[in-house]
């Protein structure tokens, strides 16, 4: 199996027009052209004031995602982001194969994909893919900072939502955000294989 990841970025872009105060005046004034130039200059601002409204919504979503990122506020700056572990690089756009195998529990087996940091925030990515036997007992009831995608493979899996089992077959996808808690096992009598991507903050540093 083969991933592919691709780091891409979005840029806002703006066009402005420039209103010329002076169009609104005809060719034929009458001497006194001060109440027609205040007229015109008023409907020039207006007009301006106008496009710049436009301009300012069209540049909401990038404000709003700026605002999103450590240390924009009073609050972030009070209640820092983890920092990423010194030894976690910043993952590129590149594919990538699956690793050599790991387990800390038996009948569980993993692989790892990719684990690093993304350039743009604080936002640790990693990806595995596990295969669980029949009977093999689930990990213990968890909670995140980051959040899970799980896609089934082939068999069928059980994943665990603060209190609900909900049911997996091939080809279903499960979401469980920060804070959750969850535990995935094998829900059939062959082999359960899935893919798990996790996205958000880097964890803590366990004791």
């Amino acid at each position: 199996m083969l991933v592919y990841l691709h780091c891409g970025e979005v840029r806002p872009i703006m066009g402005q027009k420039t209103l010329d105060p002076n169009a609104a005046l005809t060719p034929h004034q009458t001497p006194d052209r001060a109440p027609l130039q205040k007229s015109a200059q008023k409907s020039a601002q207006t007009t301006s004031q106008k496009l710049d409204r436009r301009a300012f919504a069209s540049l909401m979503p990038a404000l709003l995602a700026a605002a999103a990122l450590p240390g924009h506020s009073a609050e972030a700056q009070a209640n820092p982001a983890p920092k990423a572990p010194a030894d976690l690089p910043v993952l590129e756009s590149n594919t990538f194969k699956p690793g050599p195998p790991y387990g800390s529990l038996p009948k569980h087996v993993s692989h790892h994909y990719l684990l690093g940091m993304l350039q743009a925030g604080n936002i640790r990515l990693e990806m595995h893919e596990t295969t669980q036997d029949p009977g093999a007992v689930h990990e213990p009831t968890e909670t995140h900072l980051h959040s899970e995608i799980w896609l089934v493979r082939e068999g069928v899996a059980e994943l665990y939502i603060n209190g609900v089992i909900h049911r997996m077959e091939a080809g279903d996808v499960g979401l469980v955000c920060a804070g959750d808690k969850h535990w995935v096992r094998n829900g059939g009598d062959t082999q359960v294989t899935y893919f798990v991507v996790t996205v958000g903050p880097p964890e803590p540093a366990k004791a």
